[in-house]
């Protein structure tokens, strides 16, 4: 049978649940300073060192071969030292938030390697074009992208089974999911995802990506480009396979009114070819492939 918006509430469900997935206290304190144009290696060392089993989790990535580094580092300096400071907050957020939902159930269409494959490689896309073209926003932009869809694991973590039917729902009629969810929950992964934003106390960037990633017009390239990074970025995943989403897209997103305005806005993000566009977004989620493969053998 299928669902019908009376026949339940997940505002107000969720408002009852008690045990809430916790973010690690050393995220919510690295997300805080990254816009701070004074951050440095010895104070995001110090922030992660409080998390003695994150560092170990840590280095176990960083020597997993992904890297290919030649010798094995088994400490957190010499891992900032070798990686940057950028690739240490990848890991860092990218690891917290993996192991947090680990066990969630999974079914014939959610994942859980797809769906961290695609925020991954959104965040790993968004933050490689804004290092071209905004490198100010580019740490935040890694984060909002990796954070986006999170509503998605709220609503299988909590409503599996309402869950699949939405996605049986999109599937039959060739529904894109934000489509089936507002049509036949009245509740998106949307909502679901500020929701628990609110909880874990994020940043208001971050929180305004993870609500309305997938609305962005003209002025909102200009006022909010971190919007507009993930935006993109998590459109090309998508347009490349790398989604849970079930509807193809049909639509080729750079011959789009709304990407001109964006390169426009980023003249150095203009490719000389559509192959160009094609081979960077391939790079990235391949990339993105190969660091999923060795974050769940390390987990």
């Amino acid at each position: 049978m299928p669902i019908t918006k009376d026949q339940i509430n997940l505002r107000e469900e969720l408002e009852s649940i008690t045990d809430l997935p916790t973010l690690p206290h050393v995220v919510v304190q690295l997300m805080s300073m990254l816009d701070d144009p004074e951050i440095d290696f010895r104070k995001i060392a110090a922030v992660i060192e409080e998390d003695p089993p994150l560092v170990a989790q840590m280095l176990k990535v960083v020597n997993s071969g992904f890297y290919g580094l030649p010798n094995t580092i088994d400490d957190l300096h010499q891992a900032l030292v070798l990686l940057g400071l950028d690739e240490i907050q990848h890991i860092v957020f990218t690891e917290s938030v993996y192991s947090i939902f680990y066990n969630i159930q999974e079914n014939t269409f959610f994942n859980y390697h797809l769906f961290w494959q695609h925020s991954i490689g959104t965040a790993r896309l968004a933050y490689a074009m804004a290092a071209i073209a905004e490198p100010s926003i580019k740490r935040t932009v890694y984060t909002a992208g990796l954070l986006h869809d999170i509503g998605r694991l709220v609503l299988q973590l909590y409503f599996p089974d309402y869950y699949e039917r939405i996605f049986e729902l999109a599937h039959q009629n060739n529904l894109d999911l934000l489509t089936a969810e507002s049509s036949y929950l009245n509740f998106t992964h949307t909502e679901a995802g500020f929701w628990i934003a609110e909880k874990w106390n994020l940043p208001e960037t971050i929180k305004d990506v993870i609500q309305y990633h997938h609305d962005l017009d003209e002025p909102i390239i200009e006022q909010n480009p971190i919007r507009a990074f993930v935006f993109f970025a998590n459109e090309f995943t998508r347009m490349w396979g790398d989604s849970l989403e079930v509807a193809p897209l049909t639509y080729s997103l750079e011959n789009t009114d709304i990407w001109a305005t964006f390169i426009h806005r980023f003249p150095q993000l203009k490719s000389p070819s559509t192959q160009d566009l094609i081979q960077f977004v391939d790079m990235k989620l391949e990339e993105t492939d190969k660091y999923i493969k060795k974050l769940k053998a390390t987990s």
